[in-house]
């Protein structure tokens, strides 16, 4: 999570390094898959490489994996599976008292395993996953480009639209995870992509088709049948490119409306030269992720989770902004923008008459921004109650103090 102390101790405490915990073992038959913390991502799917099995992860292979799932955690399975802490057949960790527990959905820590599909890192310390498998022997992944012209634009701001309201309802295997770029590294202008993702062997998904010619012409395009290894390896060059940059994300939430998505992305771009202009190096990203009912639906599995979003009120749009720069100096023109866009965001919707949901996806949001409170009162309530159960002198909250902590709901 790049924000500063988020995956910190203060100064009293003493640093825990899971970067061992390295265990990637398949059951006897192979329905589950018990995953070490230490691990990434990409570590996983290449130990499943071949088995013709896949598991509910995180989209890029960098990725790590307790604070994923803690958080919640989007995959390209998740628009017919759910998050990816919706696919968890247990938990084991080390709570406060020092005993080292394995919870489930049904046996005596079922309450813990509830806090820890979405509440955070408030509650212990994961030593072990156990995930349950999906078979996915090939997957059809890619980027495309699709360049900078006003008329892409409003093509892409529709197709996101579209997929939003019957895409992921259509079509469970199908992923779409949008992104529109602009900085010092794009002296054409704004440039707007898409990573499609498809659960199985099928370039030409109809619910695909308005990100394909000729609704939208590619530039470029990676967009073919492979394996989930060697799409979590085929990015690592490009990971390696941005490697020692500092990052910022901050995240809005709106139902699936197309006037709030015009808005959201004309003022995150109309903004960006104002406040960006003075940094040397700066990528500006916007990331408007449609997400279904299905989504919601296939989420309400093994005792439901803290977030408990409901399908009814689907679908949303959740936007991850994202800056990428260079030196800690240009912080403060980062925090600037980001509180700009947030505040001229809401004032623009508010006098649309445009409401916006309460839930903020944890694990894209900012520093300060109120994650549990979008979350249902009730539950807040039974995750503070856990929370002091599990940990009552409070010792993951004070001596980890990075990250949201429901005991500050």
């Amino acid at each position: 999570m790049p924000i500063g102390d988020s995956n910190n101790i203060n100064s009293t405490g003493v640093l825990l390094s899971s970067s061992g915990f390295k265990r990637l073992a398949l059951s006897p038959d192979s329905s589950t898959l018990h995953v070490g913390p230490g691990n990434h991502w990409g570590d996983v799917y290449n130990f499943l490489n071949n088995t013709g099995k896949s598991i509910v992860g995180g989209r890029l292979g960098v990725v790590g994996i307790p604070g994923f799932i803690t958080g919640g955690g989007i995959s390209f399975f998740s628009w017919k599976y759910g998050w990816s802490s919706a696919n968890i057949a247990s938990v084991t960790g080390v709570i406060a008292s020092g005993e080292v527990v394995t919870a489930t959905p049904d046996n005596d820590f079922s309450d813990l395993f509830w806090a820890l599909r979405g509440g955070g890192n408030s509650f212990a310390l994961i030593t072990e996953f156990e995930m349950i498998t999906i078979p996915a022997p090939v997957v059809t992944v890619g980027t495309t480009s699709y360049g900078t012209t006003n008329l892409t634009k409003e093509r892409w701001l529709d197709a996101i639209y579209n997929f939003a309201l019957y895409g992921g309802e259509d079509c469970h295997e199908c992923t779409v995870t949008p992104s529109a770029s602009t900085g010092t590294q794009y002296p054409n202008g704004t440039t707007y992509t898409a990573m499609k993702f498809f659960d199985g062997n099928d370039t030409a998904s109809p619910a695909l088709s308005n990100w394909t010619s000729p609704y939208l012409n590619a530039t470029s395009d990676t967009f073919a049948a492979t394996t989930m290894t060697e799409w979590s390896q085929s990015g690592l060059a490009q990971f390696d490119s941005i490697h020692g940059l500092r990052n910022r994300f901050h995240v809005l939430s709106t139902y699936a409306d197309r006037r709030a998505l015009q808005i959201i992305h004309d003022t995150f771009f109309t903004l960006v030269p104002i406040h960006l202009s003075s940094l040397k190096t700066y990528i500006a990203t916007l990331t408007p992720m449609p997400i279904s009912k299905q989504y919601f639906r296939a989420s309400k599995v093994r005792g439901g989770d803290p977030m408990d979003l409901d399908p009814e009120d689907g679908p949303h749009i959740w936007y991850e902004m994202s800056v990428l720069y260079t030196v800690e100096r240009d912080e403060e023109y980062v925090s600037a923008f980001l509180q700009a866009v947030d505040e001229e965001v809401k004032k623009m919707l508010a006098a649309e008459g445009i409401k916006q949901p309460k839930y903020l996806y944890l694990n894209d949001a900012d520093k300060g921004q109120p994650v549990f409170e979008g979350y249902p009162a009730e539950n807040v309530r039974k995750l503070k109650q856990i929370r002091h159960k599990y940990d009552p002198e409070m010792v993951f909250t004070n001596q980890m103090p990075g990250g949201w902590k429901v005991a500050h709901a």
